[in-house]
C-alpha cells in the first residue's frame, strides 16, 4: 500500500491572481487534508462491513442475532459523513481554483458522477430484481448535489440556514405518501413504497452537503492556505493511513464491493 505523506505546507513566493476569494497576494500549494480523507475512510469501513452483513443475510439466508436497530439505523450513520464531506471537499477544491476554472472543475466532477449513476441504474436494471434497481442513489444524489453546489460555492453567507432548511422539508417530506412517483428523485415517497434498492432524494441530503459547505468555510477561510487541521505526524500512523487509503479510493471501493460481495456469495451458494 502507497503512502501519501501529508505535510504542513509554507506559502512559497507569493503572486496575485484571482480566486473565488477576490484578488489577493498568495498562491496555495495543494495538500490534501488528512481528516477528509481519514473521515471518509471511517465511513467506507463501515459501509463495507453493513453491506456484507446485509448480503449475507439476504442472499446467503444466514441469520444474524444483530438487533433490529442495527437494521434501521446504522445505514443512516454511514451516509451523512460522505454527503458532509462532499460539500467540505467541494469549498476545498472551490477555494484553491480560479474563478475561471472553478466552474468547469465543479461541473466534471459533478457531470462524470452522473455518466457514473445512470451506469448504475443501467446496470442494477439488468442484473438485479426489480425492488432492488437504484433509480436516484447516493452516487445520483452527490452527482446532482456537485453540479448544484456552484452557486452555494460563490454565495455562501446563508448556507447553514438553507442546509438547516433542506433537511427539515426532507424530514418531513418522509412523513407523507404520494400519488406519483416523478419527484423521487426529489424526496416525495410515492404511495406504492417502491424507492429502489438504494434512495438517497436531494432533501434532506442537498442540506447536509451545505452544512459541509459551511463547515469548510470556517474550517478553512476563504485567504488562508487550506492546511490540513492535524499535524503531519498522523498520517505516518498506520492505522490512520490504511484508513485514510480507504478515503481516497472511496468511490473505486463503492462501486466494486457490492458486485464483489454478491457475486462471490453467489458462486459459494452454487458449490
Amino acid at each position: 500500500m502507497s503512502t501519501v505523506h501529508y505535510e504542513r505546507s509554507t506559502l512559497p513566493q507569493s503572486e496575485s491572481i484571482e480566486t473565488s476569494s477576490g484578488t489577493q497576494n498568495y498562491k496555495f500549494i495543494h495538500t490534501r487534508s488528512i481528516e477528509v480523507d481519514l473521515i471518509r475512510g471511517i465511513a467506507v469501513v463501515l459501509m463495507v462491513m453493513f453491506h456484507l452483513s446485509y448480503d449475507l443475510k439476504v442472499f446467503a439466508k444466514l441469520s444474524f442475532d444483530l438487533p433490529t436497530w442495527y437494521w434501521r439505523w446504522v445505514p443512516e450513520l454511514i451516509a451523512p459523513p460522505f454527503f458532509f464531506i462532499v460539500g467540505l471537499s467541494l469549498w476545498l477544491s472551490f477555494k484553491r481554483q480560479s474563478i475561471s476554472s472553478s466552474f468547469s472543475v465543479v461541473m466534471k466532477k459533478g457531470l462524470k458522477l452522473c455518466l457514473i449513476a445512470i451506469g448504475i441504474t443501467l446496470s442494477t436494471a439488468l442484473f438485479m430484481p426489480p425492488n432492488y434497481i437504484i433509480y436516484f442513489g447516493v452516487i445520483h444524489c452527490i452527482a446532482t448535489c456537485i453540479v448544484m453546489s456552484y452557486p452555494f460555492l460563490r454565495n455562501r453567507r446563508y448556507n447553514f440556514i438553507l442546509g438547516l432548511l433542506f433537511i427539515v422539508i426532507g424530514i418531513t417530506l418522509l412523513r407523507f405518501r404520494f400519488p406519483f412517483p416523478w419527484f423521487l428523485w426529489l424526496g416525495f415517497w410515492p404511495e406504492s413504497g417502491i424507492t429502489g434498492g438504494d434512495w438517497y432524494p436531494l432533501l434532506p441530503w442537498f442540506g447536509v452537503v451545505l452544512f459541509g459547505i459551511a463547515a469548510g468555510e470556517k474550517l478553512y477561510p476563504p485567504l488562508q492556505d487550506p492546511q490540513s487541521l492535524l499535524s503531519a505526524m498522523w498520517a505516518r500512523n498506520r492505522i490512520i493511513c490504511g484508513l485514510s487509503f480507504l478515503g481516497r479510493h472511496s468511490l473505486f471501493i463503492y462501486l466494486i464491493h457490492q458486485p464483489l460481495f454478491v457475486g462471490i456469495i453467489h458462486i459459494v451458494i452454487q458449490f
